[in-house]
């Protein structure tokens, strides 16, 4: 599963490297911090290739490059190894053809542990043999010297092992100080915050000292406002967008002196000057390889003369066209010159201060920056590498609309923006004034810098007179100016002076020029941590903070910011779940917990919301969701509410009777009030109106006959089929409809009470005897009352509408 993982993400890398072209080595050796080394236990190579060569000495890998499982490109992937990693290389053995060779290494990874292979000619071997002892020896002047120099003790166990590797080196103590002007140590802390803190632009906005790409890893990137704003994700602005600010543990990690004082990376600290008898042109010529600069030759050579310029029978006699080449005056379009002889590849040609035009190549162009200026020539190479990247750009194409045929090969006063670019070209033509360049820069830097070699060998004068004469005379000093104000640092790019060592390593050793004397100017600062500063650990983005929080109900008080944790938030009651929806700054790099449906109990109800970052770290916001006490069920009466029916014009109702809803009530049966006649009389009608009264059942009834509750009572208008006026008569008490209070009554009050029985809506009006709403044991008791203790059940209502 660790094999897999590590693939897919190596995958990923590549991926990223082949889109960013000829920067695919820088790529790739900033993502191996990232790949996890795996064991070489594999089962895909089934038989042990065949031994060519027993080597056992100590290699570097040239430049990234995989460590494999097998002698093969389909093997798996282990690492994926930086330029300069050091490797014991045991044998060499026969592999799958690749690149022109079948011939691999079976190496172990002298950092990483591990046995693998790896394609032989990716790695630069060395006579040094892999029995190397664990504890260097040193020598009793060595140690004297150590001290001699003021070097911690941290430092000297690396600087005994480089000695004894490489006995003629020299390591100088460069004890920085606060300022020039001060003898007061320069504390580490100190260091790191002046790298690290923002820095405020004129225009309000922010910038950083120190940066790196916009692909490194989040674990080296800033979390801490201002440089990085929690509320949008997003960090402030640095050189059109591509590079991001570094994090305090990145910038001591790269500011620690201690971390490269290996092979491949002391060479930050080695002085700039030009070496003769180290620094010389086929050294140049190999560092420029696989860039845009690339020749064929190490110095220009004009192209032979032609042989028809001295062989005459070359030219066809009988052509008459054909010229005659011991005629001076005639032209010989094959005469090779600059008009019609293509320059060869990484060769440019200028005009120099005598007007004379001169062709060289880019190796002879920074030799001769070197020479003039005394500056390390390797060193200007690889500073254009970094700064213009190995396939070259716009700086340095000459083809920049506006600045045609200037150049800015170290990007020099390139100023961060939205277009640096422009900013290095406009010093490149019009020099620091932007209205032309001041004599000093015509003198000095060789400006304007409208030829390739003007803009070489000046910028070099440039780098001289602004860092290295002032003490930045390392690659180190130059990205921290320990020398003087932080201010002026060559770049902010944290990965320059690591990238640009290891290349110096590896091309020193290629060389054979690797034990040359080399002096090496190492920064101690005061109050060093014990130990090396540590690479940071926390990976992922550190953003846990919500963007929103939303509630099915009620509102949250106060209204949600980010950065208020406990939010109160009252529902209305009978609240059984609410919905809560939170989403994260940093979008799907946040987990989420605790949002979603939560059930509500009556009072204050606590609900936690934790947001973690990609980076393990949690955040919680706290609602406190307050639902009051229910209130009491409702109660449906068991007798409806029915509007009273009104009478229409000219009807009237007498003798007592009153009408309640649409039902007539006050018809006693004990005092005749229930008889049809005398219902009938009470309702007194115009000429064109007439009554009819049916029993409940619909049948006819006559005048005498006594009624009871149920019973129909119609007003029809002359000539109309369907009545004006419907009601029912209700008997209070005469809860089953016969028109007398009795045992029937009893049980229909009881049947309703406790079984449930269904009845109409005259008979529950009936049924409540004492008027209130509801068929209970009150109106069991009025009936009981009437049937045995003769108590007479009241039959008018104050509320209905009465006759007279």
């Amino acid at each position: 599963m660790k094999r897999i993982k590590a693939e897919k993400r190596a995958t990923s890398i590549t991926k990223t490297a082949r889109r960013a072209g000829v920067w695919l080595a820088v790529l790739l050796m900033l993502f191996s911090l990232l790949v996890t080394f795996v064991s070489s236990d594999s089962n895909e190579v089934q038989a042990a290739p065949t031994v060519v060569e027993v080597i056992n000495r100590r290699g570097y890998v040239k430049t990234a490059a995989w460590f494999r499982a097998g002698p093969t490109t389909q093997s798996a992937k282990l690492k994926l190894f930086d330029a300069s990693s050091p490797v014991d290389v045991y044998e060499s053995v026969k592999g799958q053809l690749t690149s022109g060779s079948d011939l691999w290494y079976r190496i172990r990874d002298v950092r990483g542990g591990g046995v693998g292979y790896i394609h032989a000619p990716l790695v630069m071997l060395t006579d040094q043999p892999i029995q190397e002892p664990e504890d260097p020896v040193t020598t009793p002047e060595f140690e004297a010297y150590l001290t001699a120099q003021g070097f911690p003790e941290s430092y000297k166990p690396a600087l005994r092992k480089l000695h004894q590797a490489h006995p003629t080196w020299v390591f100088q103590a460069y004890h920085a100080v606060v300022n020039k002007n001060s003898s007061e140590k320069l504390p580490f802390s100190k260091a790191v915050q002046d790298q690290y803190q923002a820095v405020k632009r004129a225009n309000g906005t922010y910038t950083s000292r120190s940066c790196v790409p916009g692909w490194a890893p989040l674990c080296e990137v800033a979390f801490e406002a201002p440089l990085y704003n929690f509320k949008d994700n997003t960090w402030v602005f640095i050189d059109a967008g591509g590079w991001r600010p570094a994090n305090r543990e990145m910038v001591a990690y790269t500011m620690d002196p201690r971390t490269w004082l290996d092979e491949q990376h002391i060479f930050q600290f080695e002085r700039l000057s030009y070496e003769p008898n180290v620094q010389n042109l086929t050294l140049v010529f190999n560092a420029l390889k696989g860039t845009f600069m690339e020749s064929d030759t190490e110095a220009y050579e004009p192209p032979a003369p032609s042989s028809n310029l001295t062989d005459p029978a070359a030219s066809s006699p009988t052509d008459p066209a054909a010229s005659d080449p011991t005629d001076p005056s005639s032209e010989n379009p094959s005469e090779p010159t600059t008009e019609n002889v293509p320059l060869p590849r990484g060769c440019v040609e200028y005009v120099n201060d005598q007007g004379e035009i001169q062709i060289k190549t880019y190796a002879e162009i920074f030799m001769d920056a070197a020479e003039i200026t005394g500056v390390n020539p390797f060193f200007l190479v690889q500073r254009c590498i970094m700064e213009v990247s190995p396939q070259g750009g716009g700086a340095v194409s000459g083809t920049v609309a506006g600045y045609e045929g200037y150049y800015n090969f170290y990007n020099i006063r390139a100023f961060s923006g939205s277009d640096p670019v422009l900013n290095g070209l406009k010093y490149a033509r019009y020099g620091a004034t932007n209205s032309g360049p001041l004599e000093v820069e015509r003198t000095r830097y060789f400006l304007p810098w409208d030829s390739q070699w003007r803009a070489i060998v000046g910028g070099s004068a440039w780098i001289a007179d602004e860092y290295i004469r002032h003490g930045q005379d390392t690659l180190y000093l130059q990205k921290f100016n320990l020398a003087g104000s932080i201010s002026h640092q060559y770049m902010a790019n944290l990965y320059a002076p690591k990238y640009e060592s290891a290349r110096t390593f590896i091309n020193y050793l290629d060389q054979g020029v690797i034990d040359t004397p080399f002096v090496f100017k190492i920064p101690v600062m005061a109050d060093m941590p014990a130990a090396s500063s540590p690479y940071p650990s926390i990976n992922g983005n550190r953003n846990n903070y919500l963007k929103s929080i939303s509630v099915s109900a009620g509102t949250l008080n106060p209204s949600f910011d980010m950065e208020t944790y406990v939010y109160d938030v009252d529902v209305p009651a009978g609240t059984g779940t609410i919905q809560v929806t939170a989403s994260g700054v940093s979008g799907t790099n946040s987990t989420i917990k605790n949002a979603g449906t939560h059930s509500l109990s009556v009072g204050t109800n606590n609900i936690v919301i934790e947001v973690t970052s990609e980076s393990n770290e949690t955040r919680t916001y706290t609602l406190r969701i307050t639902r009051p006490q229910d209130p009491p069920p409702e109660i449906v009466p068991d007798v409806p509410v029915i509007p009273d029916v009104q009478l229409p014009d000219g009807v009237s109702l007498v003798d007592d009777y009153q009408i309640t809803g649409r039902f007539l009530i006050n018809a006693w049966p004990d005092d005749g009030r229930n008889i049809a006649k005398r219902i009938k009389e009470a309702f007194v009608l115009p000429a064109d109106m007439r009554i009819e009264i049916t029993q409940r059942n619909d049948n006819p009834v006559t005048d005498d006959m006594g009624l009871g509750t149920g019973a129909k009572i119609k007003l029809y208008k002359t000539g109309v089929s369907e009545p004006v006026i419907f009601l029912e008569l209700v008997i209070f008490g005469d809860g089953c409809g016969d028109g007398w209070i009795n045992s029937n009554d009893f049980s229909a009050v009881f049947d309703f009470m406790y079984r449930g029985k269904h009845r109409l809506e005259a008979e529950l009006l009936a049924m409540d005897a004492v008027p209130d709403g509801f068929i209970n044991s009150n109106d069991f008791s009025a009936v009981f009352d009437y049937m045995y203790r003769g108590r007479k059940i009241p039959q008018t209502r104050l509320s209905a509408t009465g006759g007279q």
